[in-house]
C-alpha cells in the first residue's frame, strides 16, 4: 500500500540513486544529447525529495505529488525534466484526495498518465525514449499475477531493465537525438536509462 510516507521515502531513494548516477546520464547523453540529463533527474528528484519531506503533514498523496511535480519542473527546466513533471502532475490529479492506495492501482494511474502524456507529445513506445523503460515497468506493477508488492516491484524494475536493453535497437525519434539518424543504433536511450534508475531505486528500498 501507498500513503504518503511511502512516497516521500521512495522520492527520497530515487532521489539518492540518481545522485550516485549523475555522471553515468551526463556521459550516455553526451553521446546524442546536451549532456545535462544527469544533472536535470539529479536536481529534479532531489528538489521532489525535499518538498515531499518539507510537507511531512500533508496526508493527500495528490497534493504531495502535485507539489513534487511542480518544483521537479522548477529544478529541472529540460525536456525529460517538462515530461516528468507533467507524469506527476497528471497522475496528482486523478489521486486528488486519496489518503492511501495499492500499489497495483497506483501502477495502473501511473500507467494511464503515461499513455495521456505520449499522446500529447505525439510520441509512442519504440522511438527510444523515456517511455520505453517506464511504460513496461509500471505496466508490471500492475500484474494481478504477481503474489506481493515485492514481486510487483521486482518484475517492474526487470521490466524497466529490458526496456532500455530495447532502445538498442532503436532509431532516435526525438529530440537533439533525433538529428543523429541511424547512428542512435546500437546505443541505450539515456531518458530510457533513467527511467530504469527510478524502478531500481524503489525496488531496492522496499
Amino acid at each position: 500500500m501507498i500513503d504518503a510516507k511511502v512516497l516521500t521515502i521512495g522520492f527520497d531513494a530515487i532521489s539518492k540513486k540518481m545522485s550516485e548516477n549523475r555522471m553515468h546520464l551526463i556521459s550516455i547523453d553526451q553521446q546524442i544529447g546536451d549532456g545535462d540529463l544527469g544533472i536535470s533527474m539529479d536536481n529534479g528528484f532531489k528538489a521532489a525529495a525535499d518538498v515531499c519531506c518539507a510537507n511531512a503533514d500533508t496526508a493527500d498523496i495528490g497534493k504531495l505529488l502535485f507539489l513534487a511535480g511542480k518544483s521537479f519542473n522548477e529544478a529541472a527546466p529540460s525536456s525529460l525534466g517538462t515530461i516528468v513533471s507533467m507524469l506527476l502532475i497528471d497522475a496528482a490529479k486523478q489521486l486528488k484526495g486519496t489518503e492511501v492506495i495499492a500499489l497495483a492501482d497506483f501502477g495502473n494511474i501511473m500507467h494511464k498518465s503515461m499513455n495521456a502524456i505520449m499522446e500529447k507529445l505525439d510520441s509512442k513506445l519504440g522511438e527510444k525514449t523515456f517511455f520505453d523503460s517506464v511504460v513496461p515497468a509500471a505496466k508490471a506493477l500492475c500484474d494481478e499475477a504477481a503474489v506481493s508488492d515485492e514481486q510487483r516491484l521486482k518484475n517492474a524494475a526487470e521490466a524497466a531493465r529490458n526496456g532500455v536493453e530495447s532502445t538498442r535497437d532503436m532509431v532516435a525519434k526525438h529530440g537533439r537525438a533525433a538529428y543523429f539518424g541511424e547512428k542512435t543504433l546500437g546505443s541505450i536511450d539515456g531518458g530510457a536509462e533513467a527511467g530504469r534508475i527510478i524502478f531500481e531505486a524503489i525496488a531496492e528500498k522496499f
